[in-house]
């Protein structure tokens, strides 16, 4: 951890609830990992790849944005405040069958994908 960046109660709530949402998986991070600045992405053998970004919200706090894929399920968004508490976020809709004169859906998917690409939390990166 650099020497300018302190755990503080913020990042011990946002590790908690970010723990919390993924305890019966096995997968967590340390108050001392949740760094303004940094991203990352997480993969498990069970199959769920995670990449979080962390940044400072408009009061100057910490906040916690992931997005997470996994094979068996539909793809989350989410942000965590420094409070701890989650906000979910628009995420791609998988597994949509539409009429292929109806692009809304894939239109409204496209453009969550250009926000998750500027955000950098979507595609995943390497591990």
């Amino acid at each position: 951890m650099d020497s300018q960046q302190r755990v503080g109660d913020d990042e011990r709530r946002i590790a908690a609830a970010f723990n919390d949402y993924f305890a019966n998986f096995g997968i967590g991070i340390a108050p001392d990992e949740v760094i303004v600045g940094s991203r990352r992405t997480i993969r498990d053998g069970s199959g769920w790849a995670i990449t979080y970004r962390v940044d400072r919200d408009a009061s100057g706090a910490p906040s916690l944005e992931f997005y997470a894929t996994h094979r068996r399920t539909n793809d989350r968004h989410v942000l965590i405040s420094a409070d701890g508490e989650l906000e979910h976020l628009e995420a791609l809709s998988d597994w949509v069958i539409v009429d292929s004169d109806n692009s809304d859906v894939q239109n409204g998917n496209d453009a969550i994908e250009r926000r998750l690409e500027a955000r950098g939390i979507y595609p995943h990166g390497p591990g």
